[in-house]
């Protein structure tokens, strides 16, 4: 993926977490996090797009594989499994990718 590609994809998944502000309203999120969350949802879409290939939870959650995606989960993505969910069905690619 080359950084162009990266940055628009980065750009769309930032902009549908500030537009589902519901899943960043915990007290117990933090930069960090909000940066994990847009960096695996990049990685995400990426690999659904078929323009990088992911690690094992990215392939769980593009595949639709709940068991899977729990199991490879770390305790950050494990939180934010449903904004991936609707990320992923909700985001189409766009032409200049």
């Amino acid at each position: 993926m080359t950084e162009i590609q990266y940055n628009i994809i980065k750009d769309i998944v930032k902009n549908f977490l500030l537009k589902n502000p519901r899943f960043i309203e915990s007290a117990f999120i933090n930069e960090d996090i909000i940066n994990h969350v847009i960096h695996t949802g990049t990685d995400i879409l990426a690999h659904k797009w078929k323009i990088q290939t992911g690690g094992n939870f990215v392939q769980a959650v593009v595949d639709n594989n709940l068991t899977q995606t729990y199991m490879r989960a770390d305790v950050t993505n494990e939180q934010f499994i449903k904004f991936y969910v609707m990320l992923i069905y909700n985001t189409s690619k766009p032409s200049n990718l």
